[in-house]
């Protein structure tokens, strides 16, 4: 929308708000009418809520103010951008600073504007300070202004900052319209020659926040950096009413924002304006900011103006989060988006003689300073002045990167391996939803990325599905292979059960180690102890594994036991990897080795050499004899044993009621092989 100067104008208001049909007149003096007949409004209806998501009560839900519904749903949503779940932020000394616009006349908990705040930090449980904020049109700068006082403060360790404004009712609308600020054509025109008001807006907008030195540490999607912000307010302006805007207060905060952080204001090459379409508001405001940023600024290199206002309205107490955000995303971007509407400059802004110049078109951004940062303004009708500065972490940390769609990246993760992916949500039919949407766009990026944002960085509801799926195969990421579920009330405990010699074969770990580099390097660690003995063993786990070195030799003793228990310990640790950790274990004979290192009693290095020492014991040790492995029980078995001696074949070991160890020599194995080939047994 931004980057395309689209609009989300709404030509008329929509029928779920108010009948615009019984108060619209072009007559705006007409008593109980007025000529504003859309705006920017929701595409959603206000009472589409899913309290159950919230687990709220539908009853509870019916009395909530919609607004409160609607910055509950952003939070969310706010929350899972940053990839965070539900359990990492319960309890957590997060603030929350939301200002809402709209005002019941009578309150209660579930309308009252003061509560808001609260109504975030209950359901998400949340310790850190709660306040809500009113300050007009200013009051999400002043939000985001008082949550950095807050985290510099370490009165918190996050903060959720937001704002909500929904056009509820007419008498609202109405007021605002009687005071001549309203357009009649509901549209923002800043900076046009046609600027005559703007265009009332629904929107709902939140940030989350954080200290960038914590973000940093935790390795959190950091999309944008404020540098400072400050507010202010006019005072009294002799001659002016108190809705008047003042050049010099907004001027001042400005410079202030600067001041305090010893920021060179000419190295900002964009200025992102409060920009409401006003004729009178729009020229002063642009001379302010040209008064306070452009003392030394080359007249080859103008202070480039927009507005996101054109493009979604002016959602007054919200529209500030709402800069903030598109500031965020141009910074990230390095793109500065045209301003829609603009068709030719409002005579009352001079470009030239203040070195500014209105961003008409889309385009990259400059590069001459070497950084991408941007200045916010927001002011309150009152006189009630707010401004933030805005930098791509990027711009101070290049080294420093979140995951990209490929198209954007700059680095390339692809993989041929396979990758589990998971969804979840709170019912079915969201199940179903989620999975389509991230079918959308799953190829637009990396699997490594996005493997990890899903099955690590988003909130495990009750139903749940999977697929294990590659990016280099072109079928949907969720298709019919989907395989869904319920998930317990409890995480189940897993049992790890380890095999003896016996259970090798040529090629085994191969694929793993190829696809899981940890796995691999497992395998590489172990062979390192390995080296370390004198003499050294004559083979490697590498060469057996990856390159099948004398396959004719992987089952004897001194090969096979510590190539299985090297097996065993690198999936123990790739399980590990992925939190699969299990509560009971049991191995078979040399199986005991891969038991005890997954149960913390034994070390990788101890295991491996454990193992190595036993298979040479084993083959020193050992005499003419085999063994076979059988699927009866001793009855059945014994009926096999009838046309031999105790010596030549025998019961060794009954390993259960159906399964049991014969040792023989080899004549007698091949005989009854040959037999046992005719039962439908396995051996």
């Amino acid at each position: 929308m931004l980057v395309e100067k689209r609009s989300g104008q709404t030509p008329k208001v929509p029928e779920s708000r108010f009948n615009i049909d019984a108060h619209f007149h072009s007559n705006l003096e007409r008593p109980g009418s007025f000529n504003v007949l859309g705006g920017y409004f929701l595409d959603q209806n206000p009472e589409d809520f899913d309290p159950t998501a919230f687990n709220m009560t539908p009853i509870e839900a019916q009395w909530l103010d919609p607004q409160q519904r609607k910055i509950l749903e952003v939070s969310y949503e706010c929350l899972e951008n940053a990839g965070l779940t539900l359990e990492a932020v319960s309890g957590s000394n997060t603030a929350t600073i939301v200002n809402p616009d709209f005002r019941h006349n009578y309150a209660a908990t579930g309308v009252d504007p003061g509560i808001i705040s609260n109504r975030v930090g209950n359901i998400f449980n949340l310790k850190g300070p709660i306040f809500t904020i009113n300050t007009a049109c200013s009051s999400s700068i002043y939000a985001i202004h008082n949550a950095c006082h807050a985290l510099r403060a370490r009165d918190c360790d996050a903060a959720i900052t937001g704002g909500v404004n929904l056009i509820l009712t007419v008498d609202q609308h109405m007021n605002t319209a009687k005071l001549g600020i309203l357009s009649p054509t509901s549209t923002c025109h800043t900076f046009d020659a046609s600027a005559d008001g703007y265009g009332r807006a629904e929107g709902a907008g939140v940030l989350y926040m954080k200290r960038l030195q914590d973000a940093i540490r935790d390795g959190d999607p950091v999309r944008g950096v404020i540098r400072s912000s400050a507010v202010n307010t006019n005072g009294k302006v002799e001659g002016m009413g108190i809705t008047h805007p003042s050049r010099k207060g907004q001027e001042a905060v400005v410079r202030m924002a600067y001041d305090k952080v010893g920021l060179d204001p000419n190295l900002t090459a964009y200025a992102e304006l409060h920009g409401t379409g006003t004729p009178v508001g729009d020229p002063i405001e642009v001379n302010a900011i040209a008064s306070a940023m452009n003392d030394t600024r080359s007249p080859e290199q103008p202070l480039l103006l927009g507005a996101v206002k054109p493009n979604i309205g002016h959602s007054e107490a919200a529209s500030g989060i709402f800069a903030v955000m598109k500031a965020a995303m141009m910074t990230e971007a390095a793109v500065i988006p045209g301003v829609a509407h603009f068709q030719q400059l409002n005579p009352a802004i001079h470009e030239e003689d203040w070195n500014v110049k209105v961003n008409s078109e889309t385009k990259p951004w400059p590069n001459e300073s070497g950084l991408r940062r941007t200045s916010v303004s927001s002011f309150g009708y009152g006189g009630t002045n707010g401004h933030v500065i805005v930098e791509s972490v990027d711009s101070l940390y290049p080294w420093y990167q979140h995951a990209k769609p490929k198209r954007e990246a700059s680095y390339n993760c692809a993989s041929s391996r396979p990758f589990l992916l998971t969804v979840s949500a709170h019912d079915k039919s969201t199940l179903a939803r989620n999975a389509a949407a991230i079918n959308r766009v799953a190829k637009e990026y990396y699997f490594t990325d996005l493997a990890y944002t899903l099955d690590m960085s988003r909130t495990r509801w009750g139903h749940r599905a999977f697929t294990v799926a590659r990016e280099d195969r072109p079928a949907e990421v969720f298709g019919s292979d989907l395989q869904t579920g319920v998930a317990f009330s409890s995480v189940p405990d897993v049992g790890f059960l380890f095999t003896g010699q016996g259970a090798q074969w040529v090629g085994m770990g191969q694929k793993a180690a190829r696809e899981f580099p940890s796995f691999y390097q497992t395998l590489q660690r172990l062979d390192s102890v390995l080296a370390r003995l004198n003499p050294p063993p004559s083979f490697t786990l590498e060469g057996f594994i990856i390159n099948h070195a004398d396959a004719t030799a992987i089952n004897g003793p001194e090969i096979s036991q510590p190539l299985c228990t090297a097996i065993q310990i690198a999936l123990v640790d790739l399980f590990d990897e992925w939190n699969i950790n299990p509560s009971v274990n049991a191995g078979h004979s040399s199986g005991e080795i891969g038991a005890a290192y997954a149960a913390g009693l034994i070390s990788a290095p101890g295991a491996i050499l454990a193992a190595y020492c036993r298979g040479h014991a084993v083959k020193a040790h050992s005499s003419k004899g085999s063994m076979l492995a059988v699927g009866l029980g001793a009855d059945e078995a014994e009926k096999y044993m009838l046309s031999y001696t105790p010596d030549q074949l025998c019961i060794a070991c009954e390993s259960s009621p159906i399964f049991n160890h014969p040792p023989c020599h080899q004549i007698a194995l091949d005989r009854t092989e040959t037999r046992r080939n005719k039962r439908d047994a396995f051996y």
